[in-house]
């Protein structure tokens, strides 16, 4: 990719910033995504609510919450390409996703293996992999990393930066969960208020939760594009992407 074609400026942002800027940018390519998210997660969205109507909610939920890491693939790659191309069809990104999806399907049960296992001896382990490996998806997607490669990246790119990868993991996994529990509440009073309707059970009731699986998919399109532009921020503060982007620019190269 060319640095100097970004459509976002990349400079060293705080969090909060990077979450502002996340929905500034699904709201001005919000066309792709609701697109992207028609294919992607409607499929996705039934077939864990079927499971969890059929087999169980706990059950259900943890479909859905393996599903999402492969769901969040096609926004990662299509935030990615929009960060530096005007525009990008859908066909692109989803021949993309494909492509990169055995690697990161490999290495997310790779990483939930290794946290499982940290876990199991110790806390601080199994919270030290999750954290170093929160941009797995990132690292393999934008740089085409290999499964042993993007492990190995990661740990170089985040060893120094702990704190901040520590706060991007926990402050999106909040947001995710908020989400999920503010989403379940507003939809029912929509349908109410708005539409007339009778709102399924809520969470925390007696076989509750369609609403709440509906918030948690509706969110994988933030949460996707808000990573990728925290490791973009941690890219720029550790690599200075910043700065050659405007070296590039000064020298005029093509």
């Amino acid at each position: 990719m060319d640095l100097r074609d970004a459509r976002v400026v990349l400079r060293e942002r705080r969090l909060l910033d990077v979450l502002d800027l996340t929905v500034r940018f699904l709201v001005t390519h919000a066309a792709p995504y609701a697109a992207l998210s028609a294919i992607v997660l409607v499929p996705a969205g039934v077939l864990s609510l079927v499971i969890a109507v059929h087999s169980g909610w706990a059950l259900g939920w943890v479909v859905a919450i393996v599903l999402a890491t492969v769901a969040e693939v096609p926004f990662t790659v299509l935030g990615s390409r929009l960060v530096f191309t005007p525009e990008v069809s859908l066909e692109t990104v989803l021949h993309a996703s494909l492509k990169k999806l055995p690697r990161v399907l490999l290495a997310r049960v790779l990483q939930g293996l290794a946290v499982l296992a940290g876990l199991s001896v110790m806390l601080l382990p199994g919270v030290w992999m999750a954290v170093t490996t929160v941009f797995l998806t990132e690292i393999i997607v934008l740089e085409e990393a290999t499964v042993g490669g993007a492990f190995s990246r990661a740990q170089r790119m985040l060893n120094s930066r702990f704190g901040d990868a520590l706060m991007v993991a926990l402050l999106l996994s909040g947001l995710h969960l908020g989400a999920v529990w503010i989403g379940d509440r507003a939809i029912a009073t929509l349908l109410v208020d708005v539409f007339q309707i009778t709102p399924p059970p809520k969470l925390g009731e007696p076989d509750g939760g369609v609403l709440g699986l509906c918030a948690y998919w509706l969110f994988v399109p933030y949460a996707a594009t808000a990573r990728l532009f925290a490791y973009l921020d941690l890219r720029t503060r550790g690599e200075g992407w910043d700065v050659q982007v405007r070296f590039a620019a000064l020298r005029g190269e093509p």
